[in-house]
């Protein structure tokens, strides 16, 4: 057996510890501040059945695609190009950096409680925060099995803090609250649709890890068990979700929910409960948030590993040590991270805005893998085992619901997320650069076009920030 490969429950737990990370704690709030309860029930459902999209999108392309084991940018590159393939892997990774350092940032907000400096963000917050990501550096380095181990612990325990904190909610919600002014028109959130629009980032970031384990299908034990921990893990996750900002309505009413500082699940608890309640969920984010960033971190090593490794990112990333980790790949992943923390103090406003940026910039790599099933769904030059009306649909839907995720980001955070793929432009000249001297068809004429409205949306963005007509 491989000493660095995981088997099932290793992979439900990256799975389920990706996405049950900070956003679940702050869902109350987060949920109800443009939304009703009806609004909020809506929401769910739509994002449970786009999701379930994804779902069987990733399931039916780890097992009819096997040979796609470098992650989910493999399916852009084989179904688009070695450029697009490139951009899929430099926006997960820079989304994934960014998600590193908000989930320290939210252990440092946690531990505020019982140590109040640390919510000025100020040099203990970077301290502290570093810490943090060169620890879990030094836990990845010792190869995924030790990292999977520790996150498989870290995920029982956030399981059963959640259980107990669902179980609160059940026993304390007040039905009567959730008949009141379902849909909003008292408190004038506008329209339904509208009011249902403005959760679609909110649940995105919740799910943001869906494809954990696609990630490291590569060191799957059974490439069977990939398409099982994504279901698996998404079906329990959703769940809790749904039920925790649902019940809150019973708990408080929508005006009040949408005031409560974050993580809101604390202060909703404290009114159910008391001060003890504020305690436990505190405890919660810290052992949940912990195990989030264990999963993350192999998840944000892995992109450039896998990337080096196929030609796609410098070769130097694809190195490894004596436990098969990717050091070099994670080096320079902590590194990254660390500036991010020092803008997180310098610059924090422009970091929460880069937190809804870092939601945008998934969703190219979820759009991509869609249309990719659909392509060879389509394609007579597949397996028939593949090619189907019935898949054709999933993937097209599933596409549908990104475009639709795309839209509802706002064209704000559009035209910044643009500014960070511009950025990966010259990293692709490098790493091509003997092939482009050498002649070689690194760039097909669509990949041209691509780039130069690349380039001229992020000059845009760039001039509407200066100017002021953009803000973070």
């Amino acid at each position: 057996m491989n000493k660095n490969s995981v088997g099932l429950i290793g992979l439900i737990a990256l799975v389920f510890g990706s996405m049950i990370g900070s956003g679940i704690f702050s869902i109350p709030q987060n949920m109800a501040e443009r939304a009703s309860l009806g609004a909020v029930i809506l929401a769910w459902v739509i994002t449970g059945a786009g999701m379930l999209l994804l779902v069987h999108t990733f399931k039916l392309l780890s097992e009819h695609k096997p040979d796609l084991n470098s992650g989910i940018f493999s399916y852009a590159k084989a179904g688009f190009g070695e450029y697009v393939g490139f951009h899929s892997a430099w926006g997960y990774w820079i989304m994934s950096c960014m998600g590193n350092v908000a989930l320290s940032v939210m252990i440092n907000d946690s531990l505020g409680l019982f140590f109040p400096v640390l919510l000025e963000h100020g040099i203990e917050t970077v301290i502290l925060c570093s810490g943090l990501l060169w620890t879990m550096n030094f836990i990845a380095l010792r190869g995924v099995q030790a990292s999977s181990f520790i996150n498989i612990i870290s995920t029982v325990g956030k399981l059963l803090g959640l259980t107990l904190i669902i179980c609160i909610l059940l026993a304390t919600f007040d039905p009567q609250r959730m008949v009141v002014d379902v849909w909003g028109e008292q408190n004038n959130l506008g329209t339904v649709f509208s009011q249902v629009q403005s959760t679609m980032m909110v649940t995105l970031w919740c799910f943001v890890g869906i494809e954990g384990a696609v990630v490291l299908s590569g060191k799957a034990r059974k490439k069977s068990d990939v398409g099982k921990a994504t279901l698996i893990g998404f079906l329990v996750a959703i769940t809790m979700y749904t039920l925790i900002s649902v019940l809150a309505y019973g708990i408080l009413p929508q005006e009040e929910l949408a005031l409560l500082s974050n993580p809101s699940a604390a202060s909703l608890l404290a009114h159910a409960v008391g001060p003890w309640g504020r305690l436990l969920v505190n405890i919660c984010v810290l052992v949940s948030v912990f195990g989030a960033l264990v999963a993350w971190t192999m998840l944000v090593a892995e992109v450039p590993f896998e990337a080096g490794r196929v030609g796609e990112f410098p070769s130097f990333l694809a190195k490894t040590n004596e436990n098969g980790a990717p050091s070099s790949s994670l080096n320079m992943s902590t590194s990254f991270m660390q500036v991010l923390v020092l803008m997180v103090v310098l610059f924090e406003n422009v970091y929460l805005a880069a937190i809804n940026i870092a939601s945008v910039m998934v969703l190219p790599c979820y759009l991509l893998s869609s249309l990719y099933l659909l392509k060879i769904a389509l394609s007579g030059s597949e397996s028939t085992a593949i090619k189907s009306k019935r898949y054709a649909l999933i993937a097209a839907l599933s596409a549908a619901y990104c475009i639709w995720l795309i839209t509802a980001a706002g064209v704000e955070f559009l035209l910044m997320a643009t500014i960070l793929y511009a950025i990966g432009i010259p990293f692709f000249r490098y790493t091509h650069s003997k092939r482009i001297k050498l002649g070689e068809s690194v760039y097909a004429r669509k990949d041209k076009v691509l780039e130069v409205l690349l380039v001229l949306m992020a000059i845009l963005s760039i001039y509407l920030m200066a100017t002021g007509y953009l803000h973070a």
